[in-house]
């Protein structure tokens, strides 16, 4: 199964971010990916959504681990995890191919008991139906949103 969201700035679509729930002895589990467009880089907000839709993981999927395989060149990936409050579980040596070249790749990890380190917890709640998340008015989600195919949306308000 996988959940995507995008990722709303003013009403404009700026990314995405997914969790694909494992299979059979993996089900509680979820790898999550994302991307954001470059001109929203180094601003938080992939950090937030990450923030976000790990909680989303936990609390209303009732998975236990979700990770991350960013490759080992993606440092900017990386520290997003780390802020996050993933840790860094180990390195995949030759584990990916992209464009023709072998490349190795970290593994981030976040456990629902371990609590991430913020100050304020998002609190994930579902309602109506509709994924509502909270953090001082940072993040909500609603309704698909009307360029992307995605259903439902983290608005975060920069």
């Amino acid at each position: 199964m996988q959940t995507t969201f995008a990722i709303d700035v003013d009403r404009q679509a700026i990314g995405c971010i997914s969790l694909t729930v494992g299979e059979d002895i993996a089900r509680r589990t979820a790898e999550v990916g994302y991307w954001i467009a470059r001109e929203y880089w180094g601003r938080g907000i992939m950090v937030e959504a990450v923030r976000a839709t790990t909680e989303y993981a936990f609390d209303a999927l009732g998975l236990v681990r979700v990770f991350a395989v960013p490759f080992v060149t993606s440092t900017r990936s990386s520290r997003v995890l780390e802020k996050a409050g993933y840790v860094r579980e180990g390195l995949m040596r030759r584990s990916a191919v992209k464009e023709g070249q072998i490349l190795d790749q970290f593994l981030h990890a976040a456990y629902s008991d371990r609590p991430l380190p913020w100050s304020v917890r998002l609190a994930v709640a579902l309602a109506n139906g509709r994924f509502v998340v909270g953090a001082c008015g940072a993040i909500h989600c609603g309704r698909p949103h009307p360029s992307v195919g995605v259903d439902p949306i983290l608005a975060v308000a920069w």
